[in-house]
């Protein structure tokens, strides 16, 4: 069970660096219209790409269910904000066209470990999740893609 999810680091990675399907990637999340534009069928790779995130929640899903042998529906909603917290402290931008599987790791081990500390702290599950989401507004504004903003004169 421990060697799933690297497989799944080296695939994506391999996928995301060394293919045409994931160069169309970074160029839609980079500017979907010059995409287009390009002569890259848009709609085409966000199918395959949201195809792609719903089996890998499946995926998800079915490791925890087996670590827990015991499933329910709500399972991982705790989980929501620490997932999206780690990607965007990985550097992955909201905005698209930045980021990769590896970042998202290193984003990963950084919210475990930040995690590990406040639960050996004692802190309360509240200012826990308060803690994530300061550390996530600071990664995002560190983050933010200054080329794409609107300055206004």
């Amino acid at each position: 069970m421990d060697l799933i999810p690297i497989i799944v680091i080296v695939v994506c990675y391999y996928i995301i660096n060394k293919t045409a399907f994931g160069r169309s990637l970074y160029a839609i999340g980079g500017n979907e219209q010059a995409t287009f534009y390009s002569g890259i069928k848009v709609r085409q790779i966000q199918v395959i790409a949201f195809m792609i995130s719903g089996i890998m929640a499946g995926l998800a899903g079915c490791l925890q269910a087996s670590m827990f042998e015991a499933a329910c529906p709500y399972m991982g909603n705790s989980l929501l904000m620490n997932s999206i917290a780690a990607v965007v402290i990985g550097g992955t931008q909201l905005s698209g066209g930045v980021g990769g599987p590896l970042k998202t790791v290193f984003g990963v081990v950084l919210i475990a470990i930040i995690s590990s500390g406040m639960n050996f702290m004692g802190l309360e599950p509240a200012t826990r999740q308060i803690v994530t989401g300061a550390i996530m507004i600071l990664a995002v504004s560190i983050n933010i893609d200054r080329s794409k903003m609107a300055y206004v004169k």
